[in-house]
């Protein structure tokens, strides 16, 4: 089965958008993937505009209700945001071995420490929502256990090799997974403290 019809994906979602819960379950959605400035109506517009446009077409076979294809489509948005940096990064190794030298080149040595810093930014504050990030990781037992090394202060991937008793790969491999959806959890949940962060304030 190809795409939904435009008019068909036009009335469905006049159709959410005037069913009071159906239309709380989309502004959600949208809340839990504002980024930014953005606000959940900001989110929603953007959503409906690639929507009917055909950016984001509806395939009806795959997310039979709507509501399922708008979350998958903020979903993929917000992980192709968090993770574009660090695919392009990637791209520039052959060999996890190639990643972990210093890299020649004034550009090469500058973008790695700007890597650097993010990395270490993110080892300080992630101690601040160890509850936040057990609740969402429970079923990914990698994180948790890297979790375990951020409680006992082991916050560095090469200390966190003797700690876990990982491959260094395996390290890097779990942190960029557990960073990436912390990026997500400091700004959808309180820190361990009940406080939220004000949503630009910290990067």
């Amino acid at each position: 089965m190809g795409d939904t019809d435009i008019h068909e994906t036009r009335a469905e979602l006049g159709a959410i958008l005037e069913d009071a819960a159906r239309k709380k379950r989309l502004y959600l959605l949208a809340k839990r993937f504002a980024r930014g400035g953005e606000t959940p109506d900001d989110v929603i517009g953007t959503l409906c505009v690639k929507l009917l446009s055909g950016k984001t077409p509806w395939r009806r076979d795959e997310h039979p209700d709507l509501l399922d294809h708008l979350g998958s489509v903020m979903s993929a948005t917000a992980s192709n945001l968090l993770t574009s940096a660090d695919a392009r990064r990637q791209r520039k190794f052959h060999t996890p071995e190639e990643e972990t030298r210093v890299r020649d080149g004034r550009a090469g040595a500058e973008e790695q420490l700007l890597d650097d810093e993010a990395e270490r930014r993110m080892e300080q504050r992630l101690g601040r929502w160890l509850v936040a990030l057990r609740k969402d990781r429970a079923d990914d037992g990698e994180s948790m256990t890297l979790l375990d090394s951020f409680e006992r202060g082991v916050l560095a991937a090469a200390d966190q090799v003797a700690d876990t008793g990982w491959h260094i790969d395996d390290v890097r491999r779990v942190r960029r997974r557990l960073f990436d959806r912390a990026a997500i959890v400091m700004q959808t949940h309180p820190d361990d403290s009940g406080q939220y962060v004000a949503r630009g304030a910290e990067s």
